[in-house]
């Protein structure tokens, strides 16, 4: 019984600490992310979000800003770079056009 309770704690802090961050086109960078108060940009959520956590990117068109650019090359732009991933068990997931 004491193992049961133990694995049920575990299994409730480890989806407790997941968090939910939103972008829409109505948002602001400045943003605490949430559904209410979502951020402006991919990017911003980026670098907020964790192992587990996931992004609901809402629909709508999305202009990017020349200062958003990551890198250039040529013809060639990385908008946004994407350098985070999860771990096992722990993705980092985004679901779009919400």
């Amino acid at each position: 019984m004491t193992r049961y309770i133990m694995i049920v704690v575990l299994l409730s802090h480890a989806s407790a600490s997941a968090r939910e961050f939103y972008v829409a086109t109505s948002g602001s960078d400045a943003n605490s992310g949430t559904i209410e108060q979502p951020f402006a940009s991919v990017q911003r959520a980026q670098d907020s979000v964790e192992p587990g956590d996931t992004v609901f990117i809402r629909g709508g068109t999305y202009r990017i800003q020349e200062s958003q650019v990551d890198h250039k090359e040529r013809i060639w732009a990385n908008v946004i770079w994407l350098n985070k991933s999860g771990r096992k068990g722990k993705p980092i997931n985004q679901l779009l056009g919400l």
